[in-house]
């Protein structure tokens, strides 16, 4: 996905006049030839290296450089040629493309010289179909970014598919990172960019696994045609076109991978673009052959200094009479700054409604915003800022970027990386953080969005980071009153009660559905081997509430009969059948997002006329400073047993070195709840 520091001013250089002419080409040998396919890569039907492979990109290659043109000046194209091979049913999805485009202003990314084909072997020939025109779509994705999308024909397994594409983009000083690896393996990846001796780039990598990086120097003639130009002094009142030929020094980056293994995703990570092996690029400098050096290399002061006096921004928190009658209202109404902070907050919330969009800038201005009763959430929150500083609170914005965009390291001083923005408000020498953009969310508590590393206090008097991390539990207590009969039926009455961010999760998936009716269907089709009647909803719309669940559920599927024996396992809710962490080894951590703590309360009534044979051990199991613990307590007495159980997790991100003592924890886990209790007959 294409990443823009829209601040950065276009450099002028040269003549804007000069039209290069130069062809796209490839400085280094090229790893593959567009049409050539061997045909050991069109009878391979099994990847050796990863025999589960669905498919596997067989060659992978890119080729960046700058060109000049007459009307844009500065420009960056990037030619792709890509190689997959289809090796399973499941690896059909790979037949479709995508290419993103983005624009902004008068600025743009252009696709062309768009080509691909499908080759399949049929009786020992390569048969070829062409990616057709009617296969290629456009959809508009938001105000910024466009798709053309394409699909292959003729797809099945054992097919080859090769397309190549040139990408020409005004955003020069910010080409898109090269990504080696996928969630396929790459069996070759090459990246080269030159470029020019004007431009100086700061180069960042990501990933766990290695590919190699060579540069050199080379000089290269560049040769424009430059049009005729209307002059009043030239003869004839026009000087007449030509070309005009100059060498440059370019630094020609190569990068290579091989073998790059399929990224696996397991449970519990944060966005895959913080572990995909790839490298970016930022613009630091400019030097031009005549003339001062332009610096853009960044720092958070600097930073701090665009956003504070950017329209966009900044200057969106001056003339805000607007609010002066809503913020009279909370002070005659609210008699401390902490509940006008929440009178604040709920206002903003209930009045504008989330279109969706998470932008770093306000398209519109928040009067506007206001008025509509929408806006993105730089524009709700800019105005739940300025709403808190007419109620003369200590309010600040703050940017961040969301999740599933990637986590900001704090070395890399890009504006680009940032694409939200929330509001902070100090008191008692507490930071609280708001996002008044989603109606589910209580106060003093972010979406799971923004829970991602650190944000950056945006003010007039300083800039500082700040923690995005949650000291909100994702909380839930069941208790069940359940009763075995003789007859190996088990009912049971069902009450759920969900804190925090359980809650909220909860309440924002029922507000996804038509109804709450429709909620209660996907609940009980989720709830396998159980048959649930009587289900109510207890607080749905009272966010600063626990939210509650009743319900009568009938068990009997799982209860087991042989001759005067029952069994069946206790752990009736919540159980974990299998380990959800499979790697052997996890290269990057676990992630939580939040602490955790669910526990489970069930007493059993068993029939008169039976005896408890067997029964599991309470027992206990945690890992080093409790950073996780589960606990299992079980007793009987007569015919009522009573179990209590649950999982805590303390500590919210495990490095990969701690991942095999945490697998081995939930093998543990997931052990003891798959023990069973056994019931016999009195005679």
């Amino acid at each position: 996905m294409k990443t823009v520091n829209l601040n950065l001013i276009r450099v002028s250089v040269l003549c804007s006049h000069l039209m290069l002419i130069q062809p796209v080409l490839y400085p280094q040998k090229a790893i593959m030839k567009f049409g050539k396919i061997p045909m050991e890569d069109l009878e391979m039907m099994v990847y050796e290296k990863d025999t589960n492979a669905s498919a596997v990109i067989l060659g992978d290659e890119g080729y960046s450089n700058f060109i000049f043109t007459e009307d844009k000046g500065w420009q960056l194209q990037t030619k792709i040629h890509r190689r997959i091979k289809i090796l399973k049913q499941t690896g059909m999805d790979w037949a479709d493309g995508e290419v993103l485009l983005y624009s902004s202003g008068s600025n743009k990314e252009e696709l062309i010289a768009l080509k691909g084909f499908t080759n399949n072997l049929s009786s020992g020939k390569i048969e070829k179909a062409k990616i057709s025109n009617d296969a290629v779509f456009t959809e508009e994705i938001d105000d910024f970014y466009t798709s053309r999308k394409f699909t292959f024909p003729d797809v099945k397994p054992g097919s080859v598919l090769e397309y190549t594409y040139t990408v020409v983009s005004d955003f020069y000083w910010q080409p898109d990172p090269w990504q080696f690896q996928y969630g396929i393996p790459v069996v070759e990846s090459q990246y080269t960019i030159e470029i020019p001796e004007e431009f100086k780039f700061n180069e960042q990598s990501k990933g766990y696994e290695t590919f190699t990086r060579s540069q050199d120097y080379q000089k290269r003639t560049f040769s424009y045609n430059y049009s005729s130009q209307i002059d009043a002094n030239a003869i004839g009142g026009r000087t007449s076109g030509g070309t005009y030929e100059f060498e440059r020094i370019v630094s020609v980056q190569n990068y290579q991978a091989k073998e790059i293994p399929a990224f696996i995703s397991e449970p519990d990570m944060n966005s895959i673009q913080n572990y995909l092996t790839s490298v970016e690029f930022e613009l630091m400098s400019y030097v031009p052959q005549s003339g001062l050096k332009k610096d853009f290399s960044n720092t958070w002061e600097s930073i701090n200094k665009t956003l504070i006096e950017s329209e966009k921004f900044g200057m969106q928190l001056k003339g805000t009479g607007f609010l002066s009658d809503l913020a009279e209202s909370i002070k005659a109404a609210e008699s401390s700054e902490l509940k006008m902070a929440m009178s604040a907050y709920e206002s903003i919330k209930s009045k504008m409604k989330w279109n969706g969009y998470s932008r770093l800038y306000a398209k519109k201005n928040i009067r506007s915003a206001y008025n509509d009763g929408v806006g993105n959430c730089a524009e709700i929150n800019l105005l739940l800022v300025a709403l808190l500083r007419r109620l003369n609170l200590d309010a600040k914005p703050v940017i961040l970027s969301i999740r599933s965009r990637g986590i900001i390291m704090p070395g890399q001083v890009m504006l680009s990386k940032f694409n939200y923005v929330i509001a902070c408000v100090k008191m008692n020498n507490e930071m609280i953080l708001l996002d008044a953009t989603d109606r589910n969310c209580p106060f003093n508590m972010l979406p799971e969005r923004c829970l991602n590393g650190q944000g950056r206090i945006i003010s007039e008097n300083y800039t500082d980071w700040v923690d995005l991390g949650s000291n909100q539990v994702h909380a839930s207590v069941c208790y069940v009153q359940a009763e075995l009969s003789a007859d190996g039926s088990l009912k049971a009455l069902v009450e759920e009660s969900h804190k925090a961010y359980s809650a909220y999760e909860k309440r924002d998936c029922i507000s996804k559905e038509p109804s709450v009716n429709d909620y209660i269907s996907k609940f009980e089709q989720a709830k396998k081997g159980i048959e649930i009647s009587g289900f109510e909803v207890v607080d749905k719309d009272s966010i600063n509430k626990p939210l509650g669940f009743k319900y009568c559920a009938d068990f009997s599927q799982q209860i087991t009969g042989a001759g005067d024996l029952i069994y069946f396992n206790p752990v009736i809710l919540g159980r974990k059948d299998s380990n959800p962490y499979k790697l052997d080894v996890r290269k990057y951590p676990v992630d939580y997002i939040y602490p955790r703590d669910s526990k489970y309360i069930i007493n059993y009534t068993i029939p008169e006329n039976y005896n408890v044979t067997e029964i599991p051990k309470s027992i206990s199991y945690s890992l080093p400073e409790k950073t996780l613990i589960f606990t299992y307590t079980i007793n009987h007495d007569r015919n009522k047993i009573r179990l209590i159980y649950g999982l805590k997790i303390n500590k919210t991100v495990f490095s990969y070195n701690e991942y095999p003592a945490l697998k081995q924890f939930y093998e543990n886990l997931v052990a003891k709840q798959a023990e069973q209790i056994v019931l016999k007959k009195i005679n």
